[in-house]
C-alpha cells in the first residue's frame, strides 16, 4: 500500500484517502493504533465510521513516523483547544485530516500550519438556508446570482474554502463561519489562489486558499500561508 509522501522543506503534501463507504476492512488499519485508537475505532456505530478513522490515522502515522524516528502506533498525538490535532514530537511537521462519504484527505505540511476540507457535493443541502447562517452578505449575494449546478458547485467552493481557514487557523467551529470573508481563486485564469478576511484573527492577511484537484462528485480547499502556495501542491491517491 502506498504511503503519503512528506513534503520537501518549506511544502506542501496532500493525499486523497479512497474509503469503502461499506467500511470493509476496518480492523486491518486499526490493527496497526495504540490500544486507546483502536478501542475509538471500535466506538463507531458504523463499520464506514471505523474505516474512515482507523484507515486516517493509519496513514498519519505511517507517513510521519520515519521522520520521527519511532514506530508509527508510538506517534503521539496532542489537540489544541478547539479539538485540532498536532504531533506531539519535536517537530516542524504538521498536519491536517478531513473526511467526508467516500473519501478523505490528509495534508501535511513542514514549518506552517495547514488546513483541508474535503466534501461530497452529492449530499442533498439546503444551499440558502446553510448560506443565510454560515456565509458573509456578499458570498450570499454571489450565490443567489447563480442557479442549478453552477450554485452547488460556488457554495461548495466557499464552504470549502471557509472550513479549510478555520482548521488552519485552528479556531474550528468556536469561530462563527459568518465572520470569514472568502475570496475565491479566478478560475477564468486569472489569481490561482483565494484570500481571506476575518476581524477576529490577525493572520487573516496571510493565508491563501488553494482548490484542489480532487475528482467529482468531491470539492476540496486547501489553506495554508501564501509563502507555501507559490507552487500548487499534489494530490496524490491512496487506495
Amino acid at each position: 500500500m502506498p504511503i503519503a509522501r512528506l513534503p520537501d522543506d518549506g511544502g506542501i503534501s496532500v493525499s486523497l484517502i479512497d474509503l469503502d463507504e461499506s467500511g470493509a476492512g476496518w480492523e486491518r488499519f486499526a490493527e496497526g493504533l495504540p490500544a486507546a485508537e483502536r478501542e475509538q475505532a471500535r466506538r463507531y456505530r458504523f463499520d464506514a465510521d471505523r474505516l474512515r478513522f482507523a484507515r486516517c490515522r493509519h496513514l498519519l502515522r505511517a507517513a510521519v513516523a520515519p521522520s520521527l524516528g519511532c514506530a508509527p502506533a508510538e506517534v503521539a498525538l496532542r489537540f489544541g483547544p478547539h479539538g485540532k490535532p498536532h504531533l506531539d514530537h519535536d517537530t516542524d511537521l504538521q498536519f491536517n485530516l478531513s473526511h467526508t462519504r467516500g473519501a478523505a484527505l490528509l495534508a501535511i505540511a513542514r514549518g506552517a500550519e495547514v488546513g483541508v476540507d474535503i466534501e461530497n457535493t452529492g449530499r442533498k443541502v439546503d444551499l440558502d438556508g446553510v448560506a443565510a447562517k454560515v456565509f458573509t452578505e456578499r458570498e450570499r449575494g454571489e450565490l443567489g446570482n447563480v442557479e442549478g449546478e453552477r450554485k452547488t458547485a460556488l457554495f461548495f467552493r466557499y464552504w470549502t474554502a471557509k472550513e479549510a481557514f478555520l482548521k488552519a487557523t485552528g479556531h474550528g467551529l468556536s469561530l462563527a463561519p459568518a465572520t470569514v470573508e472568502a475570496f475565491l481563486p479566478d478560475l477564468g485564469g486569472g489569481r490561482p489562489t483565494g484570500s481571506f478576511r476575518c476581524a477576529r484573527e490577525p493572520e487573516a492577511d496571510s493565508m491563501s486558499s488553494w482548490e484542489l484537484d480532487v475528482p467529482p462528485p468531491f470539492r476540496a480547499t486547501l489553506c495554508a500561508p501564501a509563502r507555501l502556495l507559490d507552487t500548487p501542491p499534489e494530490v496524490s491517491l491512496q487506495k
